[in-house]
């Protein structure tokens, strides 16, 4: 068995997840401008539904993540760390994204 990687930090989960909501936003906008220049059943028009797929993987992606973000960082700080926020929250520069994306600092042990 191979050695264990030391996996992501919860600073490298955050600004992971905001590029990954950039890119599902973008895929988004894309969608919307082909399917609006084309006809729905036209070939043209079924690369609105490819770009659909390549959202939802990208969706499925970012669920998974979060997930693995829990697993590493554990449920108990899951309020106090705002993990909610990383993968599906506001983005940097966006209006609630300081009020809600930057995390409470965890008291030491016995001081709670």
């Amino acid at each position: 068995m191979g050695k264990r990687k030391p996996g992501l930090t919860l600073e490298r989960h955050r600004e992971i997840g905001a590029e990954l909501m950039r890119v599902q936003r973008l895929l988004v906008s894309l969608q919307v401008e082909i399917k609006n220049s084309y006809a729905k059943n036209g070939t043209e028009g079924r690369i609105a539904d490819k770009i659909a797929a390549a959202e939802k993987r990208l969706l499925q992606a970012r669920s998974s993540l979060e997930d693995v973000m829990v697993s590493e960082v554990g449920n108990e700080h899951w309020d106090k760390l705002r993990l909610s926020e990383v993968y599906f929250g506001y983005l940097p520069g966006e209006s609630g994204y300081l009020e809600t994306n930057q995390p409470t600092p965890v008291p030491p042990a016995g001081q709670e």
